[in-house]
This record gives C-alpha cells, structure tokens and sequence, in this order.
C-alpha cells in the first residue's frame, strides 16, 4: 500500500504541475535573495555606509569658500579716500577666496574614519545575518509547503479508498450482507476526511502563500519535490560549533562593534589634543566712489592676502571629556557582552538543532516500525472487513491507524530534513 501511495503522490504531483515553472530550493533562495524587501534595505543600508566612509575621506581635504558682495550707500557718508564726509551715493564691491586647512585635531578625522569602515563591516555582517535568517525560514517555509502537499494528496488518496469501500458496502447491503447502517458509517467518515484534506490544503496554501512573500515573487510556479532519507547524523558537538562559529555572521558583527566602542573612546579621547588650523585668505575691492583709479587699477590695488594659523589648546571643558571617556568605557564592556550572550545563543541553537536532529531520527526509526506493522494489520482488517467478518467501525479505526502512522513517519522525515539543513547550512555543507 505504501508503494501504491508513492505511485499515486508522484502522478498527482506531476498531474498539477502543468506549464508552470518547477523551482527547486536553490532557485527559490536565488529569486528571494534578489527580490526580498528584507535583503533590498539592508543593502540600501550599506550603500548609506560607503557613503559615510567616502565622507570621512574627504575630512582630509581642506575646505575653499569664495564671497562676492555689493554695498550701495547713499547721503552723508565717509569718503574712504579723503576720509572727509561727503554727500554722495556710491556703490562697492567686495571678492575674495578662503582656504582653512585642517593641520593637526588629535588624530580625530583618521578616527573618524576608522569609525564609518567598522561601522560598514558591521551593516555587512548584519546584512549576511539577514541573508542567513531569511535562507532558514524560506527552507522551512519551502519544506513545510512540500510536506503539507504530500499529506493532503495522502488524503485524497484516502478519501479514494473510502469511497471505493463504500461503493462495495452499497453492494453489499443490496444482497443482504452487512446492515444497512454500516452505509452511513463510511459516509461520516468520508465526510470527515474531506475536512481533513481541506484543512491540510488550507495549509498547504498558507504554507506556499509565506513562501511566496518570502520570494516577493508573483510568477505561477510548483516546488520540486525533495528525495529525502533520513539517517543517523553523529558529530561532536563541540567540533561542530568551532565549524559553524565562521558561519555565523552575528558573531563578526558583535566583534565589530566591540572595536567600534573602543575606537569611539579614541575619538573621544582625541579632544584633549590641541587642533591646529591654517587658513589662507585673498580678496579686493571696487568702488564708484573711487574716481582717480579705474577698476582694473582698483582691483590691482586693493588686492590683499593674509595667511592665519590658529591653535585651539583645551584647558578646561567641565570635565565632559572625561565623562564621555568613561562612558565609552562601559560602552564597550556592554559590547563584550553581547557578544559573550550571542556565543551562548549560537551554542544553544546548535545544540538545539543537534538534539532536534537526533531525536527526529529516532522518531522517524519508530513511526517507521509502526507504519509497517499497521500496514500488516489494514491488510488483514481489509480481508477481514470484505468477507464481513469485522464492521465498518473496526475497518475505518485500523485505516485510521494506519494513516495516523503514515503521516507520522511523513511528518518525521520532514522535521529531520530541516534540523539536519539547518546544521549543514552552518557548516557550508549544504551543497
């Protein structure tokens, strides 16, 4: 009967398929990857970040400001020529550059930069966490869709038996064989069944509908269908952590901000140094006022240039900086931390996919030695049933016994095949 069934899941399978496209895992992770919302904003997020690096480069390069400006004046008015005052309107004319150059702030622009690099480490392992997150919940989502759709076509297929067996019961009753009330016992659980391959398409939907969303994918397309044979996986748990520890970018990102904190203390701290700035200035002027020089001998004349260093010594500033300097120690005691609780979170979800993974097999094993044994026993019911020596009620409790254990091995096999890819998706061995 199981043999019958896999023929049967195979058919319908290939039956619905149609022209629509068969996507295997890979393809979906391809497809989603390129078009979840999720992955789109972290790199848009990361495209912020360069952006911020490229910005902390340019402190580098000293800053250059022209000015242009025109002042008209009208009565009584001191004339800058004869320093006299004199009644007359007048207009003047100012133009000149502006060069400041940033010679020494304590280090704090390479800081600075130093800064918006670990920062841009830190979105690009935030962005692989997301990939990785998004890549386990579309296997599940993926492997829950086939799994559901393999249940509801085990019911269709059983809905099939029963209404066989009720076609047979009819003929029966009709040569006085079996009461007629047995009719009405296979009909109720015709009717019940129907519920159930309803509510496990219902599923299968939903199921299918997240994987979609996941994919932010609208084309019509199946899911190809996974070949899966559980076995007994055996490594060292410890071993296996070391392994996965590379792979799991959340660790990298928490190591990020750790230098990030102590990095920020620097910065901070760089503000007890003096900055030195130079700034170099040119400019002239032209007046109407002006009647015994033309404008090129004016510009000529009043051209001037000036060249300023400045230096800035702090002294006393409230003792912020030290405060800020303490903060920042804390802060990266906080970061240590964290990362210290996401190596106890990694740890527990290795473990916890290890013992899901084991326990799923042994689970398997058992519902396997159950499967065979009430697959013995619907045969026999079956004989039994047909010749009228059991009725309705025994025959649908050992076809229910034996479903029940057919969707048990079905649901073990499944639970194995996403505990054991989680595990190989950690350790790069998922190919």
């Amino acid at each position: 009967m199981v043999r019958l069934y896999n023929i049967c899941f195979i058919f319908g399978l290939c039956f619905n398929l149609n022209a629509q496209q068969i996507l295997d895992f890979e393809m979906c992770r391809k497809i989603a990857l390129e078009n979840n919302l999720q992955i789109k904003r972290t790199k848009s997020e990361a495209q912020t970040n360069k952006i911020g690096v490229e910005n902390a480069k340019h402190r580098f390069l000293p800053t250059a400001n022209g000015f242009l400006s025109t002042t008209n004046s009208w009565g009584r008015g001191i004339d800058p020529f004869t320093n006299t005052y004199a009644n007359q309107q007048f207009a003047s004319y100012n133009a000149g550059l502006n060069i400041n150059l940033n010679v020494f702030n304590g280090g704090a622009d390479l800081l600075q930069l130093k800064l918006q690099k670990q920062e841009l480490n830190t979105q690009f392992y935030n962005q692989q966490k997301a990939i990785n997150d998004l890549t386990i919940e579309l296997f599940t989502k993926y492997i829950q869709s086939l799994y559901f759709q393999e249940l509801h076509l085990l019911s269709e297929h059983q809905i099939a038996i029963s209404e066989d067996i009720y076609k047979n019961t009819i003929q029966r009753i009709d040569k006085g064989q079996v009461a007629k009330n047995e009719k009405f016992k296979i009909s109720a659980q015709i009717e019940s069944e129907k519920w159930n391959a309803l509510n496990l398409k219902n599923q299968w939907d939903q199921n299918f509908l997240d994987l979609k969303f996941l994919m932010n994918y609208d084309s019509l397309f199946q899911l190809k269908n996974t070949e899966i044979i559980p076995f007994s996986y055996i490594r060292d748990i410890e071993d296996l952590y070391v392994k996965a520890e590379k792979n799991f970018p959340i660790l990298k990102a928490r190591e990020e901000e750790i230098a990030r904190a102590k990095t920020n203390k620097s910065l901070i701290k760089s503000e007890f140094y003096p900055k030195l700035n130079l700034n170099f200035g040119t400019g002239t002027t032209y007046s109407t006022f002006n009647r015994f020089l033309n404008f090129q001998e004016q510009i000529d004349n009043n051209w001037n240039k000036q060249i300023q260093l400045t230096a800035n010594v702090p002294i006393f500033n409230q003792l912020s900086i030290r405060n800020r300097a303490k903060q920042a120690d804390v802060a990266i005691e906080i970061a240590e931390i964290n990362k210290q609780i996401e190596i106890q979170n990694v740890k527990r979800v290795l473990i916890q996919s290890y013992n899901n993974l084991s326990a799923a097999y042994l689970k398997y094993k058992s519902s396997d030695a159950q499967l065979k044994d009430q697959e013995i026993n619907l045969k026999n019911d079956r004989i039994r049933f047909e010749v009228g020596r059991i009725g309705a009620n025994e025959y649908n409790n050992s076809k229910r016994n034996y479903q029940t254990a057919l969707s048990n091995l079905i649901r073990d096999k499944y639970e194995w095949y996403i505990q054991y890819y989680i595990i190989k998706f950690y350790l790069s061995e998922t190919e």
